[in-house]
């Protein structure tokens, strides 16, 4: 009897960095509803999909589903620790985080980054 080989699986490549950012601000622009900045980690564990924030966009569309995993985040998209904390503000609207997305892959330094609140729209 013959056995069967072991089929491999495919490995998931998953964003990083800038492709990650444009991929996290797609998704929040295409569907609205699953974007919640407000209740972070609250409603939006990856298995039932339901609405995240920024930072949990960018942990399940970069393959991390761990909650709550800021430095493994900043990481994910290239970014330190302070960075992470202020685009992952709770107060931050869509245009916010528009803006700060834009200027990242435009490839802006970080001090004009962290100045996305004021940017214009």
């Amino acid at each position: 009897m013959a056995t069967k080989k072991a089929t491999p699986k495919k490995r998931v490549r998953y964003p990083r960095g800038k492709a990650l950012a444009r991929k996290v601000m797609n998704h929040i622009l295409k569907h609205p509803t699953k974007w919640d900045q407000y209740n972070p980690g609250e409603t939006g564990s990856h298995p039932c999909k339901t609405a995240q924030c920024y930072c949990g966009w960018a942990r399940t569309l970069g393959g991390l589903h761990e909650m709550r995993a800021d430095d493994a985040t900043a990481k994910l998209l290239g970014i330190d620790y302070n960075e992470v904390n202020a685009v992952f503000d709770m107060n931050n609207t869509v245009d916010q985080l528009y803006a700060w997305t834009q200027a990242y892959l435009a490839g802006k330094p970080k001090s004009y980054r962290m100045k996305f609140e004021l940017m214009p729209l």
